[in-house]
């Protein structure tokens, strides 16, 4: 999967940002995160997928991938202009270190080993956003 248009908006609680165009099955919900002035994608519920999928935004690396709450990425902000993001992991799957995320489907919830369905959708490495005005 290539190049994406996303829009981001601003949620009223001031602290917490919608992304859709992200992927194909809900929105994604991003952390802005003041001390590094920047976002943070976690694991979350997407919603229902092809009828009957329970679809997750996971991440992944090339061998594994984790449903584990709080394991994500998070954005590191360029310097020069226009303004990009480049994603890295958070530190929040342990020592395993992930670089992209997954859409994958479960069968029941909460996500689980005897529920995986599969996969939805793969993202390209590294994921990166850049600002267009």
């Amino acid at each position: 999967m290539g190049t994406k248009t996303v829009n981001v908006v601003a949620n009223p609680d001031g602290k917490t940002y919608s992304i859709t165009g992200f992927t194909a099955y809900g929105t994604v919900n991003a952390e802005y995160v003041r001390s590094m002035g920047s976002f943070s994608i976690t694991n979350q519920y997407l919603g229902i997928a092809l009828g009957k999928y329970y679809a997750y935004l996971c991440l992944c690396n090339a061998s594994y991938v984790t449903w584990k709450d709080g394991a994500g990425l998070i954005g590191v902000n360029s310097l020069e202009s226009p303004l990009t993001i480049t994603f890295k992991d958070n530190g929040g799957w342990g020592t395993d270190i992930g670089d992209s995320f997954l859409t994958y489907a479960f069968t029941s919830q909460p996500p689980s080993s005897a529920g995986v369905a599969g996969y939805l959708e793969l993202f390209s490495t590294p994921i990166v956003m850049v600002k267009k005005d």
